[in-house]
């Protein structure tokens, strides 16, 4: 538990830091961090492909490391959908049917989301090819990895800080507090079985489970805490997760099942999937999205370290 403290120290300090900049710097301008946080996303990304590429007999460990990725974003997923159509069953409200959407502009926009997820991707292989052929620069990988990752939750947050968002007025809504607290339990829940039919420990698929769908965070924190392997694993579940979202949102929407549409999306409906949601779930049902998002964002860089080091 000391040892979860310490990693989650930094982190809470780069946050809180990130936060309050605006307090003390009054004429810093939140498009400045968003060159910072793209740069250092993509640099995270590059020594983490490298990283994993250094492992030892890694295309063996690769096949195993997709596999249970893939176990795990489809419990958390499947368990979470089943939760939120569950509470909107027992909800007097009947979930509402939308018309199907208007699709002569759906795939031109779904590409144009799915561009910087490619771009990101590519990224990773790239760092993991010269990381594999031993190309890399003999760099302390840990260590820029560790300062790249606090250079972007602290860029994170400053954008957080800017952002028109009343976190007040968004968290007095008791409906979506309870609708984000069963996505979170289900995603738990959903990982927690998944663990049934892969060879991890449960603590490892909970942790993994954490990462809510960020996948640009999730596997670089736990390859920061020196498990580069289970880092893989974190980054191809948070990533078919958010992909299968971003698919699945047009269809389930269509049938009502709105809460669970969003709820699936975890804290990529804070940024990739919060157009989709819009477009296809409505402005209505934007204060959910931000909630669940956001909380789910914010418990990511904490709740990782957690079940990792219990």
């Amino acid at each position: 538990m000391l040892i979860a403290l310490y990693s989650l120290l930094p982190i809470f300090l780069a946050f809180a830091g990130g936060l309050n900049l605006k307090k003390v710097v009054k004429n810093s301008h939140p498009s400045t961090f968003d060159k910072i946080s793209g740069l250092s996303l993509y640099l995270l990304l590059l020594f983490m492909g490298a990283t994993v590429g250094g492992i030892p007999d890694i295309k063996e460990k690769l096949v195993v490391a997709g596999f249970n990725a893939l176990v795990i974003a489809s419990g958390t997923s499947v368990i979470t959908f089943i939760a939120l159509v569950a509470v909107d069953k027992m909800s007097a409200k009947k979930p509402p049917l939308h018309p199907a959407p208007d699709l002569r502009n759906s795939h031109s926009d779904l590409l144009s989301i799915l561009i910087p997820t490619l771009t990101q991707i590519i990224t990773v292989m790239t760092g993991f090819i010269l990381g594999f052929n031993g190309l890399m620069p003999d760099l302390n990988a840990n260590l820029i990895i560790s300062l790249l990752l606090y250079l972007l939750i602290f860029a994170v947050a400053v954008k957080l800080s800017y952002s028109n968002i009343s976190i007040k007025r968004v968290l007095l809504n008791k409906a979506n507090l309870l609708l984000t607290l069963v996505t979170i339990l289900s995603s738990f829940a959903g990982a927690a079985l998944a663990s049934l039919f892969i060879k991890m420990q449960l603590r490892e698929v909970l942790a993994v489970g954490s990462g809510f769908g960020w996948y640009t965070l999730s596997g670089t924190l736990l390859t920061k805490m020196g498990n580069p392997l289970l880092g893989t694993v974190a980054f191809l579940s948070d990533l078919f997760r958010g992909i299968s979202a971003l698919l699945l949102i047009p269809l389930i929407s269509r049938f009502g099942y709105i809460n669970a549409a969003i709820g699936i999306s975890g804290s990529t409906a804070l940024d990739v999937t919060l157009p989709v949601i819009e477009k296809y779930c409505g402005a209505a049902y934007i204060p959910f999205a931000l909630l669940m998002g956001g909380v789910t964002t914010l418990a990511v860089p904490f709740m990782i370290p957690f079940f990792y080091y219990l």
